[in-house]
């Protein structure tokens, strides 16, 4: 069925807050519809309890920055709290959209969460497309010879690095079609992410630069200065070696392929053993995903099911 190219299509950004190598955004993009880029903050898909107050500090700092991006291609992130499925719903019906876009979560809860959302919508004829781009492969993809997952990480790494490079990244798109017509929105400092009295994030700034824009200069830094010497400086706290990449890689601000593609042709420059060292904490990262995608089940409860009857002791 031929869609109709005035309907916007919702491009629903979760832990993603980036333009740049966004494959959800890319397929919006070249659908020619217009564009209503979103955000709910979503208190069912917190599979492990509310984010801790940090953790509120660099969300509001990074959706701010990803509003900031979009206002400079004349456009804006509309905001939303709720459950999911709807605020979807009630989305869809104010702005006429027939569409909904994402980049496919990993976690037992986002992956629940999203089933769920595709099948109800689906059944209002909405269409609903996911894609990859939080992980440098799909989970699916790399299994043992049997076809079975991996349970051990050394086997997964050298399946990790026979399967090939991963998609080179994409540039953001220079021009968005983004939707003008645009459902309410709530205010961001409605949200209550910041600190107030004490503002104990302060100097966070001095240290931290949330947002897409940040992950890249803070991944630059650390190519031309850091990763030289990996290897050993790492397993050294004393020294400032490590990437600081993590909390940007934990709200998609910047995606593993193009942090992998910026270790590439760099042998003449980085002692090999630097970059395989680098790459392996990638590595690990995307075997984390890979268990709980294959054992949703490691969320809740032991991956030994012998230490179900452990005795622990509590303190108090």
């Amino acid at each position: 069925m031929t869609k109709d190219a005035t309907k916007p299509v919702i491009l629903w950004f979760r832990k993603d807050l980036r333009l740049g190598d966004n494959k959800a955004l890319d397929a919006a993009h070249l659908s020619g519809r217009p564009i209503i880029p979103f955000y709910i903050r979503e208190p069912e898909a917190a599979g492990t309890g509310p984010l801790g107050a940090a953790q509120c500090w660099w969300l509001h700092h990074s959706l701010d920055a990803l509003d900031s991006s979009l206002r400079e291609r004349q456009g804006r992130l509309v905001l939303a709290g709720g459950r999911a499925l709807e605020v979807l719903r009630a989305v869809i019906g104010t702005s006429g959209a027939d569409a909904v876009f994402w980049n496919r979560r990993y976690d037992p809860a986002g992956m629940s969460i999203d089933i769920r959302i595709k099948h109800e919508l689906e059944k209002q004829a909405i269409e609903v497309q996911s894609f990859g781009g939080q992980l440098l492969h799909e989970p699916s993809r790399l299994v043992t010879g049997g076809g079975t997952p991996y349970r051990v990480y050394t086997p997964f790494w050298r399946a990790l690095e026979n399967a090939g490079e991963p998609e080179p990244p994409m540039d953001a798109p220079p021009k968005l079609h983004l939707a003008q017509e645009l459902p309410a929105s709530d205010m961001l400092d409605s949200w209550g992410l910041l600190p107030k009295k004490p503002d104990w994030a302060r100097d966070f700034a001095d240290l931290w630069t949330p947002g897409e824009q940040g992950a890249r200069e803070k991944l630059r830094a650390f190519v031309e200065h850091g990763l030289a010497g990996y290897k050993e400086n790492r397993d050294h706290p004393a020294r400032d070696a490590t990437s600081m990449l993590s909390p940007h890689l934990a709200l998609g601000e910047i995606s593993p392929a193009r942090i992998w593609d910026e270790t590439r042709g760099l042998s003449k420059q980085v002692p090999a053993a630097d970059i395989v060292h680098f790459r392996k904490e990638i590595a690990w990262r995307e075997f984390s995903y890979h268990l709980l995608f294959h054992f949703p089940h490691l969320a809740s409860a032991n991956w030994n099911d012998r230490f179900d009857g452990f005795e622990w002791r509590n303190d108090g």
